[in-house]
């Protein structure tokens, strides 16, 4: 009788020790547990407060992605790229494509992508203050600029600069501009390089009829039914490049037809302007008119 009793105690004991053991071993689970949770929350936090930059080559590439530490709901990246073959041009003309594509000169990509990061925290933070925009929705601005080599021969270049950006409102806005320059001087060819004054009028008319024959109209009237805004505002532009098969003149958009319509581009070859006497006298391009001749 004895020996039973010291059996069942014995075995109570064992059962208390295991109960016991049980127990603590759920609490360190749960203590690990909510040790790994803690652990994988700090990092996202401190990733979501810090900027994140990323330089393969700040004259070719630059990106640059930053998150405001007081505002967890605002974010800006930006994107800057140069053509791989640009990088050797002559410094004049990167240093200009630099200041196309940042608008500040002396300085490189990175730095301009803070100061316009900056701005536009800046302009974010107002529209909280007055109530314009609630801060707990998401506003992630983006800025993109693209620069592109057109065409290069053994004296002219025509480069694209392609900028694209989100600001907020219903949708992003993009556009290409051009810019053509002597890749022996660095000097910009301009519009005036191009036409004479007088025959502005005569390249517009040209520039009309090119796009009434794109979209398979009869007059120049029926652009206003396509998304045309005015027939008064289809002009010559600045944002003009070449090649050697002519002129190719463009216009972004809400600049002669709505955003629907997206980018409009009206070419010239150099037959027209070698027949219309377009030409400015003395132009560099002149001789473009000539090798069209004898190739077509």
């Amino acid at each position: 009788m004895k020996f039973v009793k010291v059996l069942i105690a014995i075995s109570c004991f064992f059962a208390l020790l295991c109960l016991v053991r049980c127990c603590s071993s759920s609490s360190s689970d749960n203590h690990a547990k909510e040790q790994i949770a803690q652990d994988s929350v700090v990092p996202e936090e401190q990733i979501a407060q810090d900027s994140v930059i990323k330089v393969a080559d700040q004259k070719s590439y630059v990106e640059y992605k930053h998150t405001y530490k007081d505002a967890k709901h605002f974010s800006f990246s930006v994107d800057y790229k140069i053509d791989s073959s640009l990088t050797g041009v002559n410094e004049k003309i990167l240093e200009e494509l630099v200041y196309i594509a940042t608008k500040r000169r002396n300085t490189d990509f990175l730095s301009s992508a803070k100061a316009y990061a900056d701005s536009l925290y800046k302009g974010y933070k107002s529209q909280v203050e007055d109530g314009i925009i609630e801060e707990e929705f998401n506003y992630e601005y983006t800025n993109e600029v693209e620069i592109s080599n057109v065409y290069d021969d053994s004296y002219v270049l025509s480069v694209c600069v392609n900028h694209s950006s989100f600001e907020g409102g219903a949708h992003g806005n993009y556009c290409s501009t051009y810019y053509v320059f002597n890749l022996k001087t660095g000097k910009q060819y301009h519009l005036s390089d191009l036409i004479e004054e007088n025959a502005k009028e005569n390249v517009s008319s040209l520039i009309v009829d090119y796009f009434v024959k794109e979209n398979k109209l009869n007059k120049p009237e029926e652009l206003l039914e396509v998304g045309f805004i005015d027939l008064k505002d289809i002009k010559v532009t600045e944002n003009f490049f070449v090649n050697k098969e002519g002129v190719s003149f463009v216009y972004c958009p809400y600049v002669i037809a709505c955003y629907a319509n997206g980018t409009q581009t009206a070419f010239l070859d150099w037959g027209k302007w070698g027949k219309g006497k377009l030409i400015k006298s003395g132009s560099p391009f002149a001789c473009f008119i000539k090798e069209y001749a004898l190739t077509h």
